[in-house]
């Protein structure tokens, strides 16, 4: 499968702009032969606190506008599109990772680990559940930014998922652990990681070029960047699964995990 990562310098707040460059990056995505694009955290905003001003309330998923217009653009193009967007719980909101398919829904993930060093849990929910989306037989674990700190959840997604994907908004400050992060979890379990980053400055907080895909053994993908007129880059990897499959058979590391006695600790 071809797939597509973005690297965005994400307009701050700015949710018009924002889809000018979702549009252009899904375009060109599209006309390379991707299957699936994959967008940063928080896509049309940044990683904002303003839940009020930037969060949706039109009902649920599917009819708030950030959703709807990826939606469209999944449809209009025939592709699968991953993005983040918030949505608004009276006083407090959720953080998503969406997938869609050819105006469909495949996914929707709220972040179980809210980022309590920046504030981020004084005004979003954790979620409560993992979830994955299935693509073309291939299936997919979900996670967003601060949740890659957490191996846990990675190693039961993995039991199901042969890809796990991060969406981030990682700052230039702690990128290097964001780059020990991602092979760590590809090593570990046994799994294609991708992780895409936004770039640029937002709130603040510098953010740099490090959209990046691990295989099953740690080892970076290679890719073909295009860069589009608004200066972004659209990242394309052949993502092949049989090195996966075969591994997890030749070396069986997940039928030694004891988790039962993990539990007992």
């Amino acid at each position: 499968m071809k797939i597509a990562l973005t690297s965005m310098d994400t307009a701050w707040e700015n949710k018009s702009v924002n889809q000018e460059k979702c549009r252009e990056l899904i375009k060109r995505a599209s006309e390379s032969g991707a299957r699936l694009i994959l967008f940063p955290e928080m896509t049309l905003t940044g990683f904002t606190m303003d839940v009020q001003g930037c969060g949706e309330t039109e009902g649920r998923c599917r009819h708030c506008p950030t959703v709807a217009f990826f939606l469209e653009q999944s449809e209009q193009y025939g592709m699968a599109v991953g993005f983040g967007y918030i949505h608004r719980e009276e006083e407090k909101g959720t953080n998503h990772f969406v997938v869609a398919d050819k105006g469909e829904i495949l996914a929707d993930y709220t972040k179980i680990h809210p980022f309590s060093y920046g504030g981020e849990d004084r005004v979003y929910i954790p979620g409560d559940r993992l979830v994955s989306a299935e693509l073309d037989g291939i299936r997919m674990g979900l996670f967003i930014c601060y949740d890659l700190r957490f191996p846990e959840i990675f190693q039961v997604s993995s039991e199901d998922c042969e890809v796990l994907a991060v969406i981030a908004n990682w700052p230039r400050e702690r990128i290097h652990h964001w780059r020990c992060l991602l092979p760590a979890r590809a090593i570990e379990n046994q799994s294609v990681v991708l992780g895409v980053n936004r770039r640029g400055w937002g709130g603040g907080i510098e953010y740099v070029d490090s959209s990046e895909a691990y295989d099953c053994e740690g080892n970076q993908i290679p890719c073909q960047r295009i860069t589009t007129k608004a200066g972004d880059d659209c990242l394309l990897y052949e993502v092949d699964l049989q090195r996966t499959r075969q591994l997890r058979r030749e070396f069986p590391v997940k039928q030694d995990r004891r988790k039962k006695w993990y539990k007992s600790l």
